[in-house]
């Protein structure tokens, strides 16, 4: 309800005029406008984390070979002794699903508004939106390997992973983590 009452006064008492009169306009998009938002959503809200996330190992991968050396053995040390429960499906396609759905979901009100993502630093407030779908899918990743490995080891790893996965900078030019940006 916030969002009409939102876009409700912004149209009766700040309409907006020149360059921004088409701004945050609300139309139905096509299928092809919502298959081109939501590709340019994971674009930008996983994949390039990804990539970052990549480029970071590659050039620090002396510290990240010995965090991943830690990490398997402390989930060697972890794993079951016995052979772990066989999980059923539905719990790992699950949370896998709802990730997935809310991904879609999360993004239709940028959509439907004519906005899609790009890299500038004040237009990434859309990015919050996606840390529930992150979540659903390393529960789901967690599942699937505790099938093989045991809980207590699949939390360690996934969570590793996971952390690992995090943007380490905002990729402006005014970051000061790294000398390179």
């Amino acid at each position: 309800m916030l969002p009409l009452v939102y876009w409700g006064a912004l149209n009766i008492w700040f309409k907006r005029i020149g360059a921004y009169a088409s701004y945050y306009e609300i139309h139905r998009p096509t299928f092809s406008e919502l298959r081109s938002g939501w590709n340019a959503f994971f674009q930008v809200g996983w994949m390039n984390v990804l990539a970052r996330a990549g480029q970071t190992v590659s050039d620090h991968w002396l510290p990240f070979t010995l965090i991943i050396g830690v990490v398997v053995i402390v989930a060697l040390m972890l794993r079951a002794r016995e052979t772990p429960p066989r999980t059923p499906v539905f719990q790992v396609a699950l949370p896998f699903l709802l990730s997935v759905l809310l991904f879609l979901a999360l993004s239709m009100p940028y959509l439907i508004a004519g906005i899609q993502p790009t890299l500038a630093f004040h237009e990434t407030r859309h990015l919050l939106l996606f840390g529930l779908p992150g979540a659903l899918l390393v529960m789901a990743a967690k599942r699937l390997v505790q099938r093989a490995i045991g809980d207590r080891a699949a939390l360690v790893g996934v969570l590793v992973w996971r952390s690992s996965c995090r943007p380490r900078h905002s990729g402006t030019a005014t970051c000061s983590c790294r000398p390179e940006c």
